[in-house]
């Protein structure tokens, strides 16, 4: 009887120390992330006569250098689907800006037309955002990242090859097969792109993607859904083999969406999305 009570006693006295260790680990894991109290304004940039019309998450604390996140929405939506993403980045710590491409979608508050937008127009759009918001002062030119969903990932990917400010990239189900779906829908009215104009179709005819990324030597993070029927996994697992330093994780179950503001049919994701993303952070040096 002696030994079942010994027994006993040091399965207790394991269990205790397996559930103190998790435990505690995971308040560890909560108390790295630091949270900051952030304030929104609105913020108009000019692109000549043209308004980008976009949002500033500010987080509040004393520091001149601060990182910076650029967020580049999907196709037919504008910035207002990333704004819970925007104000995760700000209670990080980051500066966030999340504006509307113009003619990016028929409720796009920012200036110019669907029927003159192109792949290539946003962009100069966001060419243009970075430019501007390096001119704050509080904004660390060193620290500059782009985050962008399907059509918005694929314009940041294309954006940052050949620019010396941005230091990362952070990709939700990039677009790396626009052309495709351009050339797949030509003969149906353009299909989900019906809304945009002939020089939306016809710049991108003949266009490989893959032949105008890789030269970016930062780090890239890719986020791609397991059941992603637009862009299928295959995509952003090719991109991969054309980066120095990139990342891939697949989310299971997930398609191309990961929160409803995304369009998101397969429940809601972010939890693991914000997972990838501060891991992501680990690896670079702020």
């Amino acid at each position: 009887m002696k030994i079942v009570k010994d027994i006993l006693i040091l399965i207790i006295i394991f269990t205790l120390a397996f559930y103190c260790f998790f435990a505690l680990s995971a308040c560890q894991t909560d108390e790295e992330i630091k949270t900051f109290e952030y304030e929104t304004n609105e913020m108009i940039v000019k692109k000549g006569d043209v308004d980008i019309y976009g949002k500033l998450y500010l987080p509040i604390y004393a520091s001149d250098d601060k990182p910076l996140v650029i967020l580049a929405h999907s196709a037919n939506l504008t910035s207002d689907s990333l704004s819970k993403y925007a104000e995760e980045f700000a209670k990080r710590g980051f500066v966030a800006y999340a504006f509307d491409f113009c003619g990016g979608s028929s409720n796009s508050r920012s200036g110019g037309s669907q029927v003159d937008m192109t792949v290539f127009s946003e962009c100069d759009d966001l060419q243009t955002v970075i430019d501007a918001l390096l001119q704050l002062e509080y904004v660390d030119e060193n620290a500059v990242y782009l985050f962008g969903t399907s059509m918005g990932g694929l314009v940041c990917a294309l954006t940052a090859e050949n620019n010396a400010h941005v230091k990362g990239e952070i990709l939700l189900y990039p677009a790396f097969n626009i052309a495709e779906l351009v050339s797949s829908y030509s003969g149906f009215g353009n299909g989900i792109f019906n809304t945009y104009g002939q020089a939306f179709v016809d710049t991108l005819k003949d266009f490989d993607v893959y032949d105008h990324i890789g030269n970016f030597s930062g780090n890239v993070l890719i986020v791609h859904g397991s059941n992603d029927f637009i862009v299928k996994p295959s995509y952003s697992q090719r991109a991969t083999d054309k980066y120095e330093h990139c990342t891939l994780r697949i989310i299971e179950n997930a398609g191309h969406g990961f929160n409803q503001d995304n369009y998101s049919i397969g429940g809601e994701f972010d939890d693991e999305v914000w997972r990838f993303i501060d891991d992501y952070f680990t690896i670079e040096e702020l």
